[in-house]
């Protein structure tokens, strides 16, 4: 940001004056706020429940490949009884 201004000395008798002005060539600013957005409590929030979301995906993984397993192994002992 640049700053433009002047001085001007002002003559008053017995005594010098000195007066400065500075303008600035823009009055508006902006506001900046830094905030957390994400903090330590989100975050082990968001980790438990991703983690129970696997854990329980892999628990239902495991179901199914229990009861494909089960069901193969009853379809061979079902076809050496025939």
């Amino acid at each position: 940001m640049s700053y433009i201004g002047f001085v001007c000395i002002v003559n008053i008798p017995f005594e010098k004056t000195l007066m400065v002005q500075i303008f600035y060539p823009n009055t508006d600013y902006k506001v900046r706020e830094e905030y957390i957005a994400y903090d330590f409590s989100s975050l082990t929030a968001d980790f438990g429940g991703y983690l129970g979301l696997l854990l329980g995906h892999s628990i239902l993984t495991l179901y199914d490949v229990g009861l494909d397993l089960f069901e193969k192994l009853a379809a061979k002992t079902n076809k050496r009884k025939v």
